[in-house]
């Protein structure tokens, strides 16, 4: 069996209005906001995301995302190693 610990997993995402709680785990995250609104807190610091902007953090930091706007958000996201 291939050892999977440096794989990553990409998802599409549809997120809709509201927040998540804030999470912190091993490994790295990355993705880019296909259409809508993402605001991102990680460490602390908020970045509000529009279409065509993208991210990526260590996931050892505490984050969380909220759609703030009134349309539902599509976001391509990957996580490495998979947890999810």
């Amino acid at each position: 069996m291939p050892d999977s610990s440096n794989c990553s997993r990409a998802g599409f995402r549809r997120i809709l209005v509201g927040s998540g709680a804030v999470h912190a785990h091993h490994g790295e995250e990355a993705g880019i906001v296909l259409r809508g609104k993402l605001e991102l807190w990680v460490d602390g610091k908020v970045f509000l995301l529009e279409a065509g902007d993208s991210f990526g953090f260590p996931s050892t930091l505490a984050h969380r995302y909220r759609n703030p706007d009134t349309e539902e958000a599509e976001v391509i996201w990957a996580i490495t190693p998979p947890s999810y």
